[in-house]
């Protein structure tokens, strides 16, 4: 599977730290008296010498750890190092709020709603030209044919527009489909499948002619919002709203 979201730990991030400290490819950066944490069962490391040559992570040692020659040291006492962080939905707007993820130690984000200048944007941020996380991001949303954003939609009325846009947004570069609450079962029957002929991921609203065990059958890798859950497990109305529903699940029918 071409996204492996829940594995990436792209980089290190200074948790409290005014500054990005940023290494140039073949420098190497070795943080002394430090704080990691791990992310494992071991827990924290108190006190540990981390080593990065470019952008990896060569060796991380608990106490004092050698250092190689040239090495910028950094030290790091009183301060965290964890690996970095994944924001797994986001609208991804402007380009100036990289640096502001980076500050934040997120990593890498999960853009729903594309555009080719999400792909040009993270194609400078792996070059280095630019500051910011790695985007792993879907294309232009699929809608029906009353698109709910309008031009910022695909707008789809047959099973062969959706597997014509979905091939050209493979072509494009594009890993992932966003399919939207307007398409009918059969459109959105056929875009999922092409998306899957393409090793695409299909993320996606419950479309409104759908249930959300529909959709779960057709084995889409996320559906946003958990749209509706809520609905399928609890017996409230529909119309009693969306906090009224939740309140009222059955815990044995969400497991």
């Amino acid at each position: 599977m071409y996204y492996r979201l829940a594995a990436i730990i792209a980089a290190l991030s200074l948790v409290v730290c005014a500054n990005l400290a940023l290494a140039d490819d073949g420098e190497v950066m070795v943080f002394q008296n430090v704080q990691v944490l791990t992310m494992t069962e071991a827990g924290a490391i108190a006190n540990a010498t981390v080593t990065v040559d470019g952008d990896r992570i060569v060796s991380v040692v608990e106490g004092a750890g050698d250092v190689p020659d040239g090495a910028r040291l950094i030290d790091g006492a009183g301060k965290t190092l964890m690996p970095g962080l994944a924001d797994m939905h986001i609208h991804y707007s402007l380009e100036h709020r990289g640096v502001l993820y980076l500050a934040n130690s997120v990593t890498a984000v999960r853009n729903l709603s594309g555009s080719a200048q999400r792909l040009i944007l993270d194609a400078a941020a792996k070059r280095g030209d630019v500051l910011g996380p790695h985007i792993y991001t879907s294309g232009p949303l699929m809608d029906g044919p009353d698109p709910i954003w309008g031009e910022r939609s695909i707008k789809l009325t047959t099973p062969e527009q959706a597997i014509g846009a979905v091939e050209s947004q493979r072509s494009t570069g594009y890993r992932a489909v966003k399919l939207y609450e307007g398409l009918t079962p059969e459109i959105y029957a056929a875009a999922v499948q092409a998306a899957k002929d393409r090793d695409m991921q299909v993320w996606t609203h419950v479309p409104d002619g759908m249930s959300v065990e529909e959709v779960i059958g057709f084995g889409v890798d996320s559906i946003e919002h958990f749209e509706g859950v809520s609905t399928a497990a609890s017996d409230v109305p529909e119309d009693a709203g969306y906090m009224t529903r939740w309140a009222n699940a059955d815990h044995e029918r969400l497991q």
